[in-house]
């Protein structure tokens, strides 16, 4: 005669194969959701990053001019922003810019020692399609950013 032996197993302990799958779902479902924030986020601070770039080249520009009681001038290319301070050091600015468009086709924009500026307005298209309106007043010398 056989003897049947029952073995008393305690609690079992683990994940059923259920929990493990609803579980990997809900991660799925929740990084689907967050990740395309946090590139929308990433996005909008280089954006951001670019925008007070080319506010402080101008910026430097007339501040320069009132300081050192000289001339000077940002140079408009299709894609670059050119600046040489009186200590002659080049500052080129392209960084994510695509194209720009001078609006009343003005090849640079100059800033004079009382704080005027010869005025202008400017369109900047950077990589990712964004458009920034740069208007430079003529009596106040100074810049202002702005979206299309």
């Amino acid at each position: 005669m056989e003897r049947m032996q029952i073995l008393l197993i305690g609690k079992q302990e683990g994940f059923t194969l259920i929990e493990v799958i609803i579980s990997v779902v809900l991660i799925g479902i929740i990084t689907s959701l967050v990740v395309p924030t946090f590139a929308m986020f990433a996005d909008s601070i280089k954006q951001n990053a670019v925008e007070r770039k080319i506010l402080i080249l101008f910026k430097q520009a007339r501040a320069e001019a009132i300081s050192n009681r000289k001339i000077t001038s940002v140079l408009i290319t299709k894609d670059t922003l050119l600046y040489q301070s009186t200590s002659q050091e080049k500052i080129e600015f392209k960084e994510s810019i695509k194209k720009i468009n001078s609006v009343d086709k003005q090849a640079k924009i100059c800033f004079f020692p009382n704080g005027r500026s010869s005025g202008g307005e400017v369109e900047i298209i950077l990589v990712d399609g964004v458009k920034l309106n740069l208007k430079i007043d003529p009596i106040t010398g100074k810049s202002k950013l702005g979206d299309n």
